[in-house]
């Protein structure tokens, strides 16, 4: 894998219904090399396959859940951010651990 191979997966992860011409002018190829590198990159099964990016909201499949995550080292929030961001939140509810009193 080289270069143009890691641009055309990089314009196929935005957007996986690109055109073989968007693809060509993103990696600096002609059409005909983007084909063979991204048939090879499918046989070898590094592209396993295409999925649609579906609104779940305009599909009336909006979703409440109540997850119970326990975190542990210093930079646990800020990971725990990086994962809230990335599933499209719209709401989410961060409690401090329950600490029963002394006897």
């Amino acid at each position: 894998m080289d270069e143009f191979d890691r641009k055309i997966l990089a314009s196929l992860q935005r957007d996986s219904a690109s055109s073989r011409a968007e693809l060509a002018e993103k990696a600096g190829l002609s059409e005909s090399q983007v084909a063979r590198r991204r048939q090879a990159l499918e046989q070898s099964r590094v592209i396993r396959r295409y999925r649609a990016d579906l609104d779940a909201r305009a599909l009336g499949l909006a979703v409440t859940a109540f997850v119970h995550v326990q975190l542990k080292g210093e930079d646990c929030y800020l990971r725990l951010s990086a994962v809230l961001i990335s599933a499209s939140l719209s709401v989410c509810w961060m409690t401090t651990p329950y600490q029963p009193s002394p006897s």
